[in-house]
């Protein structure tokens, strides 16, 4: 007999949080539901978890598996669901009040294929939030009305940056989903990516509710906060590879659907590097497809990263600040009080004479103990520039430099970037 909607719980050593977890499901308003809790080699108390709720409720089942990862665990809840719709619960989240029963609903009103919706996040600390802050992926910033088909969806989130690819931020059409040979890609870290994508591609029938339906928690020692190893590194060229086999079947005269994925695309290249940046090559892995080898070496990570003398570089740094009049750091964000940070601590502290902006958004006149000015008002100081900001926004910035005849500067490559990165974590 059809269920209504399964609820898949992949779990793996979650015992501190799937209990609220599961909580937050069984006490929906909406009864018509089954809950399949995909064991995956759980090694801690977990399982015991799962057991009780299961002698206390039908509607838990539990399928144990040897560890496969996030998305085979996935995959085998969806074959044994039996839901007339589907939707994913991570074992250390939760939904929110009436979540069910308002998706269902829907659903059966609009009868598309797949709704998407919002979410809340529960910062396990503080200090996470500013560490770890995802507010500008997981929040929208406009709202979205009407059935439209997934593509659509696709380039209007992507073009005002609210695309997020989240698998529990989709309610799914079981037959639909089977149909189209939508699975999580095997074997990877953020399985997501692909199985969002694909979703939104074949839809042709999406609505977008701007209802928080999820309470996405952000902990310390998860997947996404981890520092990243090369697996996480690998599968993010994973997934370029197969975003780009996409792109490449899109016809020419599509040229919206065209650039939203390209620009999407190209922001998973950036992560590439980044992720790269933060691991160690000791884990790399040997052999690759050759397709995935010749990514490896034009985005110059894992066995294709470059040899840097970061020692020779900083010190490079030190003696270009050492024989200014003074350094002026154009850039207060993350890059910009990491190189304050690195000339204080190297006693060059005194040669910084102010941070600089391009436009005087900052409500601090000061930060760290040092002024922050508009980079209009240092035109005239006789000193050295630095371009302290990620390589995305520093052709923006020689701009307004040039614009301002002032050809003296430096700039803070993703080299020195990854070179600080590194002084600060030893």
């Amino acid at each position: 007999m059809m269920t209504a909607i399964s609820v898949i719980v992949p779990v793996y050593n979650v015992e501190k949080y799937v209990d609220e977890c599961i909580k937050s499901i069984l006490h929906q308003n909406f009864e018509d539901i089954e809950i399949i809790c995909v064991n995956d080699g759980t090694t801690d108390g977990s399982l015991k978890i799962l057991e009780k709720y299961r002698k206390k409720d039908k509607r838990l089942s539990i399928i144990s598996q040897d560890n496969q990862g996030l998305g085979q665990a996935r995959n085998r809840g969806l074959q044994y669901a039996k839901g007339k719709y589907v939707c994913f619960v991570d074992g250390d989240d939760m939904l929110t009040e009436g979540a069910l029963e308002s998706l269902y609903k829907v659903a059966q009103r609009t009868r598309v294929q797949m709704i998407s919706y919002e979410t809340e996040l529960l910062y396990e600390r503080k200090e996470l939030e500013k560490s770890e802050n995802k507010d500008l992926f997981y929040y929208k910033s406009k709202q979205y009305h009407g059935i439209k088909d997934g593509k659509t969806y696709f380039i209007e989130m992507v073009e005002n940056n609210d695309y997020c690819n989240a698998a529990w931020l989709l309610f799914l059409n079981r037959e639909w989903l089977i149909k189209q040979k939508i699975w999580f890609y095997p074997g990877i870290y953020y399985e997501d990516v692909l199985f969002c994508l694909k979703c939104f591609w074949a839809a042709e029938r999406v609505i977008h509710l701007n209802r928080k339906n999820y309470i996405y928690r952000i902990r310390e020692h998860s997947i996404m906060t981890s520092r990243p190893k090369y697996i996480n590194v690998y599968s993010s060229i994973v997934n370029y590879r197969e975003a780009m086999k996409i792109l490449l079947g899109i016809d020419e005269n599509q040229i919206k659907l065209r650039a939203a994925l390209a620009k999407h695309i190209k922001f998973m290249g950036t992560r590439i590097r980044n992720l790269d940046r933060g691991c160690e090559v000791s884990d790399v892995f040997d052999i690759l497809d050759p397709v995935d080898d010749l990514l490896e070496s034009c985005f110059e990570v894992g066995n294709k990263r470059p040899y840097v003398n970061e020692r020779i570089l900083l010190a490079g740094l030190e003696k270009i600040v050492q024989d200014s009049n003074g350094v002026v750091l154009y850039g207060a964000g993350k890059v910009g009080k990491m190189v304050q940070r690195y000339l204080c601590e190297k006693k060059l502290g005194n040669k910084i004479i102010c941070f600089a902006e391009s436009v005087s958004s900052n409500e601090e006149k000061e930060i760290n103990g040092i002024p922050v000015k508009d980079v209009e008002d240092v035109v005239n100081l006789e000193c050295l520039i630095l371009l302290t900001v990620n390589k995305n926004y520093q052709k923006e910035m020689e701009a307004i430099l040039l614009n301002l005849r002032i050809s003296y500067y430096e700039k803070i490559d993703r080299y020195m970037q990854q070179a600080l990165e590194r002084y600060f974590k030893t």
